[in-house]
């Protein structure tokens, strides 16, 4: 421990009561970012597509497929998952999710949150999330805007910090404006053991 470790730990504790765990984390970077290995998209969906369309803007390769996932797997996410510290995220059928969440299994990777989207008439999508408290909060708005909620998705679940990702899940189902043609799902798959 050296002098401005003990000076950055008593700021923080004076800190506390004014702003709070969060905001002091967030001004000394206590909460690690995820490290985003791969992003999963269809591309027989508008939805899916612009979902992958900031991947090479942050130097993320972008898989994608066009309904059979079998060769993003071969080629591309057995490898990565057997060195077991990969974090991928998605937006797919959910059948090509099952196919993934199967595999995944098997190299000691989970599910960590993911967010269904149907379709229910009159130009409304219901959005059903199963995810951790503090990222259903933070994705409940995203899905909020009509046209950019697949972009806003994107941008969320790539920037965000591990703790949101830890942690019990729970649902939310959040109505919204919107089109789409078929049933999807956003998805995050990691490790199923990681510090957070």
């Amino acid at each position: 421990m050296n002098r401005r470790s003990v000076l950055k730990a008593g700021l923080a504790s004076s800190l506390l009561p004014l702003i709070g765990f969060n905001g002091i984390a967030k001004a000394l970077d206590f909460e690690s970012k995820v490290k985003l290995t791969a992003i999963v998209s269809d591309t027989r969906f508008a939805a899916s597509n612009s979902f992958g369309s900031h991947a090479k803007t942050l130097g993320v390769p972008l898989l994608v497929s066009n309904g059979d996932i079998t060769k993003v797997w071969l080629k591309h996410l057995d490898p990565i998952w057997k060195q077991g510290s990969a974090f991928v995220m998605g937006l797919t059928t959910q059948e090509q999710l099952f196919c993934l969440e199967r595999l995944a299994w098997d190299r000691g990777m989970k599910v960590l949150m993911r967010i269904e989207h149907n379709a229910v008439g009159e130009g409304r999508i219901a959005h059903s999330i199963i995810a951790p408290p503090r990222l259903i909060e933070k994705t409940t708005l995203a899905v909020q805007n009509e046209h950019f909620w697949p972009t806003d998705l994107g941008v969320l679940l790539s920037s965000c910090s591990s703790s949101l990702l830890s942690g019990s899940c729970f649902s939310r189902q959040v109505m919204s404006k919107g089109c789409l043609n078929e049933q999807l799902v956003t998805w995050v798959i990691a490790p199923s053991t990681r510090s957070a």
